[in-house]
């Protein structure tokens, strides 16, 4: 994967998590506001039946939230995979090229003493 390509694959990631974790950031917003909105309904109302309403709602947005935060870190370990493996990649390929240079080294040293017998 050339370095061009391996930028755009992380920062795609990247941009990835950052929805998640702004859509996660939401989630807590609108249970905020739901929750507040189903209190003041179970006031106004004075009926307690309406907090069970406002409960639910905070289960339902956590449920959701609890999802968001959880493909968060699936993409975050996805990000730190590839940039480990494009960096182990990058190890091998250096380490190929550093053998390569080292047996072209010995092939010319044998080349040299077959001449000079």
């Amino acid at each position: 994967m050339s370095q061009d390509n391996k930028v755009k694959y992380l920062q795609m990631i990247q941009d990835v998590v950052k929805r998640m974790a702004d859509t996660s950031a939401a989630m807590k917003r609108y249970t905020l506001v739901a929750f507040a909105g189903a209190a003041a309904l179970a006031r106004a109302l004075e009926e307690p039946g309406a907090m069970l309403l406002a409960m639910v709602l905070v289960f339902i947005f956590w449920a959701l939230d609890a999802q968001y935060l959880r493909q968060e870190k699936w993409f975050r370990d996805m990000y730190d995979l590839a940039q480990a493996v494009s960096e182990t990649a990058a190890g091998i390929a250096a380490a190929l090229e550093d053998m390569d240079s080292r047996l072209s080294d010995i092939n010319n040293r044998l080349d040299q003493l077959s001449v000079a017998d």
